[in-house]
C-alpha cells in the first residue's frame, strides 16, 4: 500500500470547484465531421477485458468486509481514528480498479494527512449528521472541528454503508438517483484524472473520501475526456447513467449546448436504438443534462436510455451537436460489455455487498439517496416458483438458477436483468447472489420476487393464489431472498411473532402454513406460533 506524504496545510472549498477558465472560441466555419473514437484513438488509456481482469485479480478488495480500525474514531474524546491498513488498501484497490477501467491513473496513494482530515470529519457527522458544512457543536473544540470540518467540506461523503468500498462502487461512482444524476458529482470527483492522492474516512455509519487532491497539484495533462462506462466495461461495476466528463479547454459546453445534442445508442444484441434529446428530463426515466460546474476537471455530458445492457452486448453511441475547439459536430463510440469471469459471475468472486441503501453526498452539494440504473424490458406473470427435480448443474449450482446483473433503480429498489437481456418483472426467479457470503451460511443463490415495474419485493407479499410469503428485508447480504422453515417477524410496531415457511420442494416452497400444527407447535389462522391460545412475541 502507498502512501503520500503532504505537508500540513489546511485546506478548504466546496466540492463544486469555480474556476477563471479562457473560453475558446468555436471555428467561424464549424464542421459537421463526427470524431469516432476506437482502441487506436482514444482519449484515455485503453484496457482490453483480458487486462481488466488482470488487473482486477492483481489487487483484489472485498465489497463485503467490514472495515476495521487501528484506532476507533470517538468524538466524545476528539479522537479521529485511523483505518487499519488493511481496510485503507481495500478502499484504495477499489478506487484504483474503477479508475483503470476508465483508462486515467490507477496509481493513486494515501495520504496520512487526507485521511486524518476524512476520519475527523466521519468522526464529526455521528454528532451533526452528513452535512459538508457542519455547525460545531456544543462541546467540540475549534481545533478539532476546523480539521473535520475541512474533511467533511472536501469530501464525497456518504452514509449506511458496510464498508468503503462499497460505498465507491455502490454510492459515488453508481450516482444515478434523482438527487444527484443531474450533476452525478461525486462520480466525476472519483474519476477526477489529476488525482494524485486521496484520504478515506469512517466512523459509525458515516463514510468520506477526500476528493480535492486533483484540484491543487498543479497537473495538466489531461485527457480531453473521460467515458463511464468505458470502451470496455465489466457489467458487474455498471449502475447509473452513462456520462462523458470533458477537459474544458477542449469542450467548453454550456448549458445552452443541451437544445441541440442528440444521442443515439444501438445494441447490437437486440438491435434496438434509443434517442435521446433536451427533451429528455425525467430523472427516473430516460434522461440527458449538460452539467457545467466543476465537479472534477470540467463539464459533463450526462444521459440515460432506461435501459440495461447485458455481458456480451456492444452499444454504439452517436453524439451529434457536440462542438469542440477543433471543429467537431459530435463523436462516435462503441461500449463492449462483458462479465469479468467467463461464466458471467464466478461464484468464488466477492464482487458485492448487499447493503446498500446508503445515502451520499459530493463536498458542497446536497446529499440524496443512492441508487442505480433503472430498466426497461419485457416481462412475465407470475410464474410458480417450483424447483425442477433432477436437472445438471453448472458451477455447482442446479440448472434452474439464473445468472445476469443486479442493479438499483431510480427508486432505490434491486432489479435483475438476466444474461439474455430478459428485464425480471412481475415474477419470481431462483437467482445467483454475488453478494451472499457462504462462510455465514448463506446460499449461493435464492429465490426472489419481482414487482410489475421489475423491483425486487421485501417483506410480507401475498401471492395470487393467496399463498403469503416473506422476502428478507435485512441487508445482510441476501435481502429480498424468499425465507423458509421458523423465522421471528417483526410487526409495524416491531413486535416479533414467530411463523414457519414450507422448506419442501413440493410447488408451494416457501408459503406461511396457518392452522395446523408443525414440529408440535400450534399455528393459528393468522399463521403465528400459539401456546394456549396466547400469540408468542419476542
Amino acid at each position: 500500500m502507498n502512501r503520500k506524504i503532504i505537508p500540513s496545510l489546511m485546506l478548504s472549498g466546496c466540492l463544486a470547484m469555480t474556476a477563471c477558465l479562457a473560453v475558446p472560441a468555436f471555428p467561424a466555419q464549424a464542421s459537421q465531421e463526427i470524431y469516432h473514437i476506437s482502441e487506436d484513438d482514444s482519449p484515455v488509456e485503453y484496457h482490453s477485458p483480458e487486462e481488466i481482469r488482470d488487473f482486477f485479480h492483481s489487487r483484489p478488495f472485498s465489497r463485503t468486509q467490514p472495515d476495521t480500525f487501528d484506532e476507533e474514531p470517538d468524538l466524545e474524546s476528539e479522537t479521529a481514528g485511523k483505518l487499519s491498513g488493511e481496510s485503507v488498501e481495500n478502499a484504495l484497490n477499489t478506487l484504483n480498479f474503477i479508475r483503470y477501467i476508465a483508462g486515467i491513473s490507477a496509481d493513486v496513494e494515501t495520504s496520512d494527512y487526507y485521511e486524518n482530515m476524512a476520519m475527523a470529519g466521519a468522526a464529526l457527522m455521528t454528532k451533526t449528521g452528513m452535512e459538508h458544512k457542519p455547525k460545531k457543536p456544543a462541546g467540540v473544540s475549534q481545533e478539532f472541528y476546523q480539521l473535520a470540518y475541512e474533511g467533511t467540506s472536501s469530501s464525497n461523503l456518504g452514509q449506511g454503508y458496510r464498508n468503503l468500498s462499497t460505498a465507491i462502487t455502490d454510492g459515488w461512482i453508481d450516482d444515478g438517483d434523482t438527487s444527484n444524476i443531474d450533476r452525478i458529482g461525486h462520480r466525476r470527483w472519483c474519476l477526477d484524472p489529476r488525482m494524485q492522492a486521496t484520504g478515506f474516512g469512517h466512523a459509525g455509519s458515516y463514510t468520506a473520501m477526500y476528493s480535492f487532491d486533483g484540484t491543487d497539484n498543479g497537473y495538466e495533462d489531461v485527457p480531453e475526456m473521460v467515458l463511464w462506462p468505458a470502451l470496455n466495461m465489466p457489467v458487474e461495476y455498471f449502475t447509473g447513467p452513462w456520462s462523458i466528463s470533458f477537459d474544458p479547454s477542449q469542450y467548453p459546453l454550456r448549458s445552452s449546448d443541451q437544445s441541440r445534442i442528440k444521442i443515439t445508442m444501438t445494441s447490437e444484441k437486440t438491435g434496438k436504438q434509443y434517442t435521446i434529446s433536451g427533451k429528455d428530463t425525467n430523472r427516473a426515466g430516460t434522461y440527458m443534462n449538460v452539467e457545467t460546474s466543476n465537479y472534477g476537471y470540467g463539464p459533463a455530458l450526462i444521459f440515460t436510455p432506461n435501459v440495461r445492457f447485458s455481458a456480451g452486448d456492444n452499444v454504439t453511441v452517436k453524439i451529434t451537436g457536440l462542438r469542440n475547439d477543433s471543429g467537431y459536430d459530435g463523436l462516435q463510440y462503441t461500449v463492449h460489455f462483458f462479465s469479468l469471469s467467463s461464466d458471467e459471475y464466478d461464484s468464488t468472486e466477492d464482487s458485492g455487498d448487499e447493503d446498500t441503501d446508503g445515502e451520499e453526498e459530493e463536498g458542497g452539494s446536497g446529499g440524496s439517496e443512492t441508487s442505480g440504473g433503472s430498466g426497461s424490458s419485457n416481462g412475465s406473470g407470475i410464474s410458480d416458483h417450483t424447483e425442477t427435480s433432477g436437472g445438471s448443474e453448472v458451477s455447482g449450482l442446479p440448472s434452474y438458477v439464473v445468472h445476469g446483473t443486479w442493479g438499483l433503480n431510480a427508486e432505490g429498489s434491486w432489479t435483475f436483468l438476466d444474461d439474455s437481456g430478459r428485464f425480471y418483472k412481475n415474477c419470481w426467479a431462483a437467482i445467483y447472489n454475488p453478494y451472499a457470503d457462504p462462510a455465514r451460511g448463506q446460499s449461493s443463490f435464492d429465490w426472489f420476487c419481482f414487482d410489475e415495474n421489475g423491483s425486487m419485493r421485501t417483506g410480507w407479499f401475498q401471492d395470487p393464489d393467496g399463498s403469503y410469503y416473506y422476502l428478507n428485508s435485512a441487508s445482510d447480504g441476501t435481502r429480498g431472498k424468499m425465507l423458509t422453515g421458523w423465522h421471528w417477524i417483526p410487526d409495524g410496531s416491531g413486535l416479533r411473532k414467530c411463523y414457519y415457511f414450507n422448506p419442501a420442494s413440493d410447488g408451494t416452497r416457501g408459503k406461511m402454513l396457518s392452522g395446523t400444527v408443525v414440529d408440535g407447535n400450534l399455528l393459528n389462522t393468522d399463521g403465528a406460533w400459539v401456546i394456549d391460545g396466547v400469540v408468542q412475541t419476542r
